[in-house]
């Protein structure tokens, strides 16, 4: 006999409905209203939109109709056959104090919304603070027709936020935002400072307007001490004088920053007012074209900042996105510029995503490298849209990535620009000895012959637009392996899936000339050989060194130690 789900245990519950759809559970909570607390709360705990709690309410007093957008977009719309009071809100007080988190993203997708009037209509008779236990809000928003009235469920226990509307490319938002979708949104955020002290945690809006984040919203997130994640959107209508934020110690526990722009100065200025010296993650994405100078000043304010000693993730891209402009040349950024960002020392990750590279010679990358100790991740010439141009900016060499072999120890991941492959360097270059793969050390504590991995870990290499022929495939491949024995990844300009290659456009939709095809299978002919080569030259030493042995050490165990045992 099947038990019934009012009989379960609550541990047993608990696993039935961390398996459950969201849409599952929400039919449930719907249709069953003598289900066990223990199962309410897993239930309710989470619901797709702020709109579920119409379920709430007696069935008789909404109606469902489904609406046809002019876009085409047709969706289902609750609205009230007749005005609601509060003796109509009892189900709702029981179950709201369950509701911890809104989220509408992937699978919990709302599969209706509540028309204006209708929410008109509830903000009358919800109390204050109507949803007591409500800690993180997860909203995507597709069309000004899915905003919700969020002002009306703002309350103090909040700790996280992300709201985020959907990039112009995709889905065309009208200008400005229509009401009520802009009303509520302003409204939502304008309300922030009454609800002091709040303990936020992350606060994320991304895609935003002009005008629907106030600036006195900034002003207010900076005076809260248990903020450490902020994203947020700066655009210059809605700070025409720039950001001022009149705090002794604005953001001052800030861990994780990222910010979307359309004035790169703006960017600046806003940085230069935060004062946590905890950050340890920072993104820009600034819309507008850069010029040195605008990347000199940025990389200053970030360079001076107090959290210059502690930052280890860096990534700043420029210029539109390469769906929208596909004819976007990358701006070289001169070698004493780029300089300023040697001052980061705790650098572990430095993205250049779009819109400019690092236009270095051999001297600068050895500089770089050398200030960057503990770097892992260093694309300094990502290149979203496969488009360089002509310019006479200085480049890497191949004898000038040998800069790398000696000075990084925790590299893993880099793209430069490297210059067009020169035959006569790469036969000069095979001439030289190889360095060692391994060191020989006796390890005493485990009685045996220790070999020690001395070469670099680099496994993934950008080359930028460096163009190699056919029959130096071998040769630079064998000069990679002697240099970099666990290199496995090599991709010209940027990286490319199977699929992207078969139709000749990217992801983003740019096409892909039929040069960069043949490049890219080229580099990726010389990442195949240069790991051939390593593993022969790998075997080849490991031998060397056990038949090298002297006759006192010969029944010793042949031990091999990585990176991370020789640092222990």
């Amino acid at each position: 006999m099947t038990a019934s789900i009012l009989d379960l245990s609550p541990d047993l519950l608990t696993l039935i409905f961390a398996h459950c759809l969201p849409g599952s559970l929400i039919n449930l909570a719907a249709t069953c209203r003598r289900l066990s607390e223990h199962a309410l709360s897993q239930i309710w705990s989470t619901i797709p939109s702020f709109g579920t709690l119409a379920y709430t309410l007696p069935r008789e007093s909404w109606v469902q109709e489904v609406v046809k957008e002019l876009d085409g977009i047709t969706h289902d719309t609750l609205s009230f056959a007749r005005p609601i009071d509060s003796s109509a809100l009892a189900r709702f007080r029981k179950y709201a104090p369950y509701v911890k988190i809104v989220d509408d993203r992937g699978p919990h997708q709302a599969r209706f919304t509540i028309s204006p009037s209708a929410w008109d209509n509830l903000e009358d008779v919800l109390p204050p603070n109507c949803l007591p236990n409500l800690q993180s809000i997860h909203k995507f928003e597709i069309l000004p027709v899915m905003v919700e009235p969020m002002h009306i469920f703002l309350c103090n226990s909040l700790r996280n936020l992300d709201y985020e509307i959907v990039p112009p490319r995709l889905i065309r938002w009208k200008d400005p935002v229509p009401d009520p979708a802009k009303c509520w949104i302003t409204k939502f955020f304008a309300e922030f400072p009454s609800f002091a002290p709040m303990r936020l945690v992350s606060f994320e809006f991304l895609g935003s307007k002009p005008g629907l984040l106030p600036p006195a919203t900034l002003v207010h997130l900076a005076t809260i001490p248990t903020l450490h994640t902020l994203s947020i959107t700066l655009l210059s209508d809605d700070y025409p004088d720039g950001v001022f934020l009149f705090d002794v110690s604005p953001f001052a526990s800030l861990r994780t920053v990222k910010i979307q722009t359309n004035s790169t100065p703006l960017c600046a200025a806003f940085l230069r007012e935060v004062r946590s010296s905890f950050i340890e993650t920072l993104e820009v994405d600034s819309s507008e074209a850069v010029t040195p100078d605008d990347f000199r000043a940025l990389a200053t304010v970030i360079a001076d900042c107090p959290s210059s000693h502690v930052l280890k993730r860096l990534t700043v891209g420029f210029g539109p996105h390469p769906s929208e402009r596909q004819d976007q040349d990358q701006v070289p950024i001169p070698p004493g510029v780029f300089a300023i960002l040697h001052r980061l020392r705790d650098l572990e990750e430095v993205i250049l995503k779009r819109g400019c590279y690092a236009a270095l010679d051999d001297a600068a990358l050895a500089a770089t490298v050398t200030a960057w100790i503990r770097i892992r991740v260093a694309k300094l010439c990502s290149s979203g849209t496969l488009r360089f141009g002509v310019s006479d900016a200085p480049r890497v060499t191949l004898s000038g990535l040998a800069a790398i072999k000696e000075r990084c120890q925790a590299i893993e991941t880099i793209e430069i620009p490297l210059a067009n492959i020169n035959h006569a360097e790469v036969d000069h270059l095979l001439t030289l000895k190889p360095p060692r793969i391994y060191e020989p050390v006796i390890d005493y504590m485990c009685e045996g012959l220790g070999l020690f991995r001395t070469a670099c870990p680099l496994k993934s290499l950008g080359v930028g637009p460096s163009v190699l022929l056919k029959e130096d495939i071998t040769g630079v491949a064998a000069v990679l392996s002697q240099w970099f024995p666990w290199l496995h990844k090599i991709h010209y300009l940027t990286e490319l899936s199977g699929p992207e290659l078969d139709i000749l456009e990217t992801s983003d939709g740019v096409p892909i000339d039929p040069q960069v095809e043949e490049q890219q299978w080229i580099w990726s002919q010389v990442a195949w050989s240069t790991d051939v080569y390593a593993s022969i030259r790998e075997e080849e030493q490991k031998w060397r060194y056990w038949g090298n042995l002297d006759e006192a050490v010969a029944s010793w165990v042949l031990i091999e130690h990585s990176d991370a045992a020789e640092q222990a």
